[in-house]
């Protein structure tokens, strides 16, 4: 599959760079196209880029995406910098949204991202702060210390399950705790509520939420044969949230 989509590109960008020179009666590929043509051929390699920035796959749309520059490196060598812009949108193409810009080097033997610039609007700085609020307001009711663990999101822990059939357990008592506690909470458009956010440390781990009365909750998993289970569990009042978050998030 890698060799196609290096084959690919590169016929992409030889007749991208090549004077274009008509046969009789034969259209002039046009500008856009070409374009067109490096974005889907570069498809897969910006859709990487967006996971590891993310840890899940953000979505976007690649019509709306853009060839901001492409540079060759050195006159008369195959070699090339592309730089590409895309907006990424949470579900149904719903805020936060962010603008990516993510720049390749390309040459026939493959495809390189050699930087990724994030720039996320309001509503993206306004979940983050709502997030960190929550989970120090946890940590504090616990006394917790979780700084050797790996942290996720929910988004995050589903799309590692996905690709780790390990961790499908864990995500799986996520999302219990979405469906039979929180979700019945939400009150659109708004919600004062965050999904589970998971703690891992090798075979062991905490998962995080607050109840829409600002009850504070941690379970203690652990995996054993593969399988994560709750081992210990335990609430405590905290810091009841104000319905400022968007209700699918």
């Amino acid at each position: 599959m890698k060799r196609f989509y290096f084959l690919s590109f590169f016929l992409v960008l030889t007749t991208l760079l090549q004077p274009l020179v008509p046969k009789a009666n034969e259209p002039i590929a046009n500008l856009e196209s070409l374009e067109d043509a490096l974005l889907v051929t570069l498809q897969p390699f910006i859709a990487q880029g967006i996971i590891d920035h993310y840890g899940y796959d953000k979505p976007y749309k690649l019509h709306d995406a853009e060839v901001v520059a492409v540079k060759r490196e050195k006159e008369g060598e195959f070699a090339f910098v592309v730089e590409v812009r895309v907006k990424t949108f949470e579900t149904s193409e719903n805020p936060p949204y962010g603008n990516e810009t993510l720049k390749f080097g390309l040459n026939s033997k493959g495809a390189q991202l050699l930087e990724f610039s994030h720039v996320g609007d309001e509503e993206e700085k306004s979940v983050k702060q709502f997030y960190k609020e929550v989970i120090i307001d946890i940590k504090k009711s616990f006394r917790l210390n979780l700084l050797p663990y790996e942290q996720y999101n929910y988004n995050q822990l589903r799309y590692k399950a996905e690709k780790n059939n390990e961790y499908d357990s864990l995500a799986h008592i996520a999302e219990e705790i979405i469906i039979n506690i929180l979700s019945p909470e939400i009150q659109p458009p708004y919600k004062n509520v965050i999904d589970p956010v998971t703690f891992v440390r090798d075979n062991e781990g905490f998962i995080l939420f607050k109840r829409a009365d600002g009850t504070n909750f941690y379970y203690k998993v652990l995996k054993e044969n593969g399988i994560w289970n709750v081992v210990e569990q335990e609430s405590e009042k905290g810091k009841k949230m104000k319905y400022e978050l968007l209700w699918y998030m």
